[in-house]
């Protein structure tokens, strides 16, 4: 099924920044992208197409040792950004959420899982 946009909705665009860690990110409860590659990321995408409707919305991460059965490394981190701005006017960008993962402790179980609701 194909969604469209309407021309006065805004542009919705998601900023990762992660390093140390493989990682996943779904946008209510829908796979937006997944890192399994060694090395540190940093991009942006846009994210309308995982928007279905107006209202609260939920963003979910998981990170992941790079190593099997071996502690996330100090250090690692994921960072996550919505940006919200007029269709065609990206100078223009809002930020509607911000989140970066705690610090990760020496001792740790090798993955982190969290959820957070971005209120819209």
């Amino acid at each position: 099924m194909e969604r469209k946009i309407e021309a006065n909705q805004p542009m919705y665009e998601l900023a990762i920044d992660a390093r140390g860690c493989y990682f996943e990110v779904y946008i209510n409860d829908v796979p937006v992208y997944f890192h399994y590659n060694v090395g540190a990321t940093a991009f942006r995408l846009p994210v309308n197409s995982f928007i279905p409707k107006s209202g609260d919305q939920r963003i979910s991460l998981k990170m992941f040792s790079v190593i099997e059965g071996k502690p996330l490394p100090v250090g690692a981190e994921v960072s996550l950004t919505i940006d919200e701005y007029p269709k065609g006017e990206a100078r223009e960008r809002k930020t509607k959420f911000s989140y970066k993962t705690p610090a990760i402790e020496s001792k740790n179980s090798g993955s982190f899982a969290n959820e957070k609701i971005i209120c819209s």
